[in-house]
């Protein structure tokens, strides 16, 4: 990834391919870096769409604080798939940092993006939002946005991701 965001496209194809080459059964993690991989070496990245893979490689490795200061570099998004990774991102931080209002609100914004791109975003800020709620022993919102991750289908990581529905659902008191 790195030989392609310095535009040695040719030799990081090449790696690519062998580093893709399996025998066994996959994750769905290692499918998903598989396919994020292969956008970032295949096709030509935007600069927005290079920040935002920066501010997410940040955000891994704990640095919330610089991935937040790549973020708000972000002007003039020229894409609803953009903007709404830009919402998820800012909200995770904010999450992480424990600004919980800050990170509903950007949670709130993902869901009014329109796009049939990056789908497991919306059914994943629909958790997290959940988790806050439950965190805030507001366990009626955290059960609607719950039942609203659950609404999604079709995308990366479903199963993994509605296991974890279900089990925050049987811990709120009825």
């Amino acid at each position: 990834m790195i030989l392609s965001i310095k535009s040695q496209k040719e030799e990081a194809q090449k790696y690519f391919y062998r580093a893709t080459q399996f025998d066994e059964q996959i994750s769905d993690k290692d499918l998903h870096a598989i396919n994020i991989s292969k956008n970032l070496i295949f096709k030509y990245l935007s600069k927005q769409e290079l920040q935002l893979f920066q501010a997410r490689w940040l955000f891994d490795g704990g640095n919330y604080q610089r991935s937040l200061e790549i973020l708000e570099q972000l002007k003039n998004i020229d894409s609803n798939e953009i903007e709404m990774e830009l919402y998820y991102r800012k909200a995770r931080i904010y999450h992480e940092l424990k600004n919980e209002n800050l990170a509903l609100q950007f949670y709130q914004k993902v869901f009014k993006v329109q796009t049939s791109k990056n789908l497991w975003i919306k059914p994943y800020s629909a958790y997290y939002a959940a988790l806050i709620y439950f965190e805030k022993k507001n366990y009626q919102q955290s059960k609607n946005f719950l039942h609203k991750a659950l609404e999604f289908k079709n995308y990366d990581f479903q199963s993994s991701l509605e296991q974890k529905v279900k089990t925050l659902l049987g811990k709120i008191p009825s």
